[in-house]
């Protein structure tokens, strides 16, 4: 079997299955030698900001002598970006290897009356064996969807637990208030296990809090007011961090975006925690690793003054927006936008356009099938402002004109969907070579 022919098996397996359970992936991990539990595992779940906290985490492992694996999703471009190792994405060759050993594992179990995994469990299946197998140190694991049922929550006792900024998405699955999806993002914490988290809210940190209680375990709290930033620019965010854990003056990260402040603070925090369980860390000043972090489609500078931002959801979208308002600009601010039918695209619409930011507005049709069709999009964006919507079938047409237009003192911004970020990095990998 081919990398392709393995990432094509991968992609018929259902993203979501009734019939899998907590059991069945036990057995699985079990008859691997349960690779899970042969890592010191960060354990990171959260509505927005978890990528870009394991990406610092990564970073400051790494810069402390680890050895370290990150497991995180989606992939923009091709799938093992969910799998790296020492910062490196996982090859071709070592994907396929993995994938046939848990594949094998999987067929000797069916006959027996196990149950196929599910996609993204298949793939945590691989990235935890694959990490074992290195023999690395650290096993950094982003959570797929919530927390409390999540595949990864298989791991038994992190070295610790961390949750992101929380807001409301996938309210189908995780519950329709911010108090229901929290106590299911608060499902990672485990008994004695310390756990970090940012209060982006009261209503999301008393649910933390109670079911830290219950759980015998310590909160290391981040709030906005403990964050000042300094200077903020089209290539960089410098911020200073006052917390009661650690605190820093002069933190540069290479993203134009206050939301990627409040993430590398978050992991920080996450890291002093790590370095008092494990004392062979002797690293000072972890922030200077921040600078060296690099996360794709998060406020990401592909070309001059041409940025992808994957915000794919309300809280993401305002975070954006934010961040789009303070970049100075002498030219024009132009806006490409694409979004996934079940995405509250509607009011996403109407905070993009409530402050007339944009000068010029391009929509488009993505090729994935889930995408909202162009005509539904401009249609909408015709209710919500007078700004001039240009309208095209494919994003590569729409990215190809904006930049046609786009003068050198232009800022263009990509944002509305992780798969619109996706499809204009595998054009512009094409386009480059």
């Amino acid at each position: 079997m081919t990398y392709n022919e393995a990432v094509k098996y991968l992609l018929n397996i259902p993203k979501f299955s009734k019939k899998t359970s907590k059991e069945n992936l036990a057995e699985i991990l079990n008859r691997l030698g349960n690779p899970q539990d042969k890592l010191k595992v960060v354990h990171v779940a959260g509505t927005n900001g978890k990528g870009s906290v394991c990406a610092f985490l990564n970073s400051m492992l790494l810069g402390a002598g680890k050895t370290v694996g990150m497991f995180t999703s989606p992939h923009l471009v091709r799938m093992n970006e969910r799998m790296r190792i020492n910062g490196e994405v996982v090859g071709d060759e070592e994907f396929l290897a993995v994938f046939e050993k848990v594949r094998l594992q999987i067929e000797k179990m069916e006959p027996e009356g196990y149950v196929h995994p599910s996609f993204f469990e298949f793939l945590f299946i691989m990235a935890a064996t694959l990490f074992s197998e290195r023999q690395l140190e650290y096993g950094i694991f982003e959570v797929g969807l919530g927390g409390r049922l999540d595949a990864t929550n298989i791991i038994k006792s992190p070295i610790v637990s961390v949750i992101t900024s929380i807001s409301l998405d996938h309210t189908e699955i995780l519950g329709d208030t911010i108090e229901k999806i929290a106590k299911e993002k608060a499902g990672i914490i485990k008994p004695e296990v310390p756990v970090v988290y940012y209060q982006s809210s009261k209503e999301t940190a008393d649910v933390i809090v109670e079911i830290a209680k219950e759980k015998k375990t310590e909160c290391y709290v981040l709030q906005d007011e403990e964050i000042k930033i300094n200077e903020i620019s089209s290539k960089y965010v410098d911020f200073s961090l006052d917390n009661r854990y650690y605190s820093c003056v002069n933190v540069r990260v290479d993203f134009p975006a206050v939301y990627q402040a409040v993430n590398c603070a978050l992991a920080l925090i996450a890291f002093q925690v790590i370095k008092g369980k494990d004392m062979t860390i002797r690293t000072e000043k972890p922030e200077r690793y921040a600078a060296l972090t690099r996360w794709e489609g998060r406020m990401e500078q592909v070309r001059p003054n041409v940025f992808l931002d994957g915000a794919h959801n309300l809280s993401g979208i305002k975070e954006f927006l934010a961040a789009a308002e303070q970049m100075e600009c002498s030219g024009r601010k132009l806006l490409l936008f694409s979004v996934v039918v079940e995405k509250e695209y509607h009011e996403m619409i109407r905070l993009l356009t409530e402050h007339q930011l944009w000068q010029k507005i391009f929509v488009a049709q993505m090729e994935n099938a889930r995408t909202v069709s162009r005509e539904e999009l401009a249609e909408v964006f015709h209710q919500k402002t007078k700004t001039e919507i240009s309208v095209f079938g494919h994003v590569r047409e729409a990215f190809e004109r904006a930049m046609e237009e786009k003068k050198d003192e232009d800022l263009l911004f990509c944002a509305g969907s992780l798969y619109l970020v996706g499809e204009l990095k595998e054009y512009l990998e094409v386009y480059n070579d």
